[in-house]
C-alpha cells in the first residue's frame, strides 16, 4: 500500500513524485491542480486509484463534494469507500502517468478493482484486456450501417498494401500460440469459420466479383506460389489431417460416378472416363488439368418415332 511507502521508494518508482516534492512550496490550497485519489472500502479493503485533471475547483472542495470516482462499481457505491488525496500535479499528464505507475506497483494485489494499466510511454488510454460481451455489442450496434468513403476505402487499401511482412520472431510467437490454444477454443473458431452466409449475402459477393478480372501481377504472383514446392513438414500435415477420414458410401459413389463420365480436351476424341484420358495424356495440364478439358453429355441415339 502507499502508506507503508517511504519517500525514497516513491522516489524510485514514480520519478514525478520528486518532481512534486521540489515544487511543492509553490503549491498554494487554493489552486486548481490534476490530482491523483485512492478509494479504500471501508468493510472489505478493496481499493481503488483514479487522477482527475477536469476540476473546476481545488481537488479538497472536489472529491467527495462535486466528483464521485470513475469506476463502474466506486461511482455507484461511492459512500462506501474512505478517500484520500494522494497527490497534485502541475500537468494532466503528469498525474495520468502517476496513477498508472501505482496501479502497476500494486498489480499483483487482489485487493486492487483497477484492472487494467498502461506502462509509461505507450500510447495513453489505451485498452489493455478483453472486451466485455456489452462493449462488443455497444460497438456492433455503432459500427452497423457504417458506409465508408471512397476516399477512406482507398487510404485503408493503400495502408494494407505497404503492410510488411510478418517477421519470423512474429510467425514463431503465432505458431506456438496456436499449438498451446485450448479444445473448447478451437472447436469455438472452427465454429466461427462455417460459412453461415444468407442468400442475400452470397448474392450481392457474386454481384461483386462477377466480370472481376486479376492483374497480370496478382496472375503471377498465384502462379508463382502454386510452382513452390511443399516442404516435407508441410506434406505430413497434410497426410496426418487426411489420415483415418473415412468417405461415406454416398461420397464414394458420387466421386466414382463423376470420374467414369465421358470427357474429351479437343471435341474430337471422346474418353469413357478421366482414368482412359489419364492413361494417354496424364493428370497433369496436357490431360486431365488441360485447359479445354471438359465433360462430354452422351446423346441418346435417335429413334424414329412409328406411329400405329
Amino acid at each position: 500500500m502507499l502508506s507503508s511507502c517511504t519517500i525514497e521508494s516513491r522516489q524510485r518508482y514514480f520519478p514525478r513524485w520528486k518532481t512534486l516534492q521540489n515544487k511543492k512550496k509553490a503549491i498554494n490550497n487554493f489552486m486548481i491542480l490534476p490530482y491523483v485519489y485512492k478509494l479504500t472500502h471501508k468493510q472489505t479493503g478493496h481499493f481503488y486509484f483514479g487522477y482527475r485533471c477536469q476540476n473546476k475547483v481545488p481537488a479538497s472542495e472536489d472529491l467527495g463534494f462535486k466528483y464521485f470516482s470513475s469506476g463502474k462499481t466506486t461511482k455507484q457505491n461511492f459512500n462506501d469507500f474512505d478517500y484520500l488525496i494522494i497527490a497534485e500535479f502541475f500537468t494532466a499528464d503528469d498525474a495520468y502517468w502517476h496513477e498508472q505507475g501505482l496501479i502497476e506497483f500494486h498489480r499483483s494485489d487482489p485487493l486492487m478493482l483497477n484492472k487494467h494499466y498502461i506502462k509509461d510511454g505507450k500510447r495513453k488510454f489505451a485498452i489493455n484486456g478483453k472486451f466485455s460481451d456489452e462493449h462488443k455489442r455497444n460497438l456492433s450496434i455503432a459500427m452497423k450501417g457504417r458506409v465508408f468513403t471512397q476516399a477512406h476505402r482507398n487510404a485503408m487499401s493503400i495502408a494494407f498494401k505497404n503492410k510488411p511482412p510478418a517477421s519470423d520472431e512474429l510467425r514463431k510467437k503465432r505458431s506456438l500460440i496456436a499449438l498451446n490454444r485450448s479444445p473448447e477454443l478451437n472447436a469455438k473458431m472452427l465454429e466461427s469459420r462455417k460459412n453461415n452466409m444468407s442468400n442475400e449475402t452470397r448474392a450481392k459477393l457474386s454481384a461483386v466479383w462477377k466480370g472481376r478480372k486479376q492483374s497480370p501481377e496478382h496472375i503471377a504472383k498465384l502462379s508463382e506460389t502454386k510452382k513452390k514446392p511443399r516442404s516435407e513438414k508441410t506434406k505430413e500435415a497434410i497426410r496426418n489431417a487426411k489420415l483415418g477420414v473415412k468417405h461415406t458410401t454416398a461420397a464414394i459413389k458420387a466421386n466414382s460416378i463423376s470420374h467414369m463420365k465421358p470427357c474429351t480436351i479437343d471435341d474430337i476424341t471422346i474418353f469413357p472416363s478421366q482414368k482412359d484420358l489419364a492413361k494417354i495424356f496424364g493428370w497433369g495440364k496436357s490431360g486431365v488439368k488441360h485447359s479445354n478439358f471438359h465433360f462430354v453429355i452422351p446423346v441418346a441415339p435417335y429413334v424414329e418415332s412409328v406411329t400405329i
